[in-house]
C-alpha cells in the first residue's frame, strides 16, 4: 500500500526566535537559517561579538539570574518568543 502524504511547505516566517550559543558552529548556523527563511532571530553568547544592528544578548548560562535576563532581554527585542533553540 503507498499512501502519499501532502503537507504544506512549512515556514519560520514571522517566528520570533531565540537561539542559545550562536556565536559560532551549529548555533550560528541555526540562527543565519532561520533568519533567511524569515524568523526573527536573537542570539546569544558569552559575550557580545556583534554589531549593534544585530540582536544579541549575551549571557553566562551558569548564572540563573543571567538566564533570566537573557529571556526577559529577548522577550523584549522581539514582543514575545516562539521558538527557543537551546544549543
Amino acid at each position: 500500500v503507498h499512501i502519499e502524504r501532502r503537507e504544506e511547505p512549512r515556514t519560520l516566517a514571522g517566528l520570533r526566535c531565540l537561539v542559545t550559543g550562536s556565536t559560532s558552529g551549529i548555533g550560528a548556523s541555526v540562527a543565519l537559517e532561520f533568519g533567511r527563511h524569515g524568523a526573527e532571530v536573537v542570539r546569544h553568547g558569552r559575550r557580545a561579538k556583534f554589531d549593534s544592528a544585530e540582536k544579541f544578548v549575551p549571557a553566562d548560562l551558569r548564572d540563573p539570574a543571567a538566564v533570566d535576563r537573557l529571556a526577559a532581554g529577548a522577550w523584549e527585542m522581539l514582543g514575545g518568543l516562539d521558538v527557543l533553540v537551546c544549543n
